[in-house]
């Protein structure tokens, strides 16, 4: 649609840990069965858990955690990393 907010992917920042925490629990309960940790796990992991995980997502040498963001509402995330004991790129 020509007025749909624009769709922006970005990497996340290191202050948005609630955002973060919120959209990985909501894919979880989605989708439970696409990952190998569970929705209870998570939802139990301490604050430091999603706090480095935004730290490392935003600015690490080895992971990066990217959000899909329309209206200022994150709609999807994606990520990756390197192994550290993976073949050389």
């Amino acid at each position: 649609m020509a007025n749909s907010p624009r769709l922006v992917v970005r990497r996340i920042r290191e202050d948005e840990v609630a955002d973060l925490r919120a959209i990985w629990l909501r894919a979880l309960a989605e989708s439970p069965r696409a990952f190998e940790i569970t929705l209870v796990d998570e939802e139990l992991a301490p604050a430091e858990h999603w706090v480095q995980w935004a730290r490392q997502g935003a600015a690490g040498q080895t992971s990066s955690t990217f959000v899909a963001v329309q209206a200022e509402r994150w709609c999807g995330m994606a990520g990756g990393f390197l192994e550290p004991n993976g073949p050389p790129l």
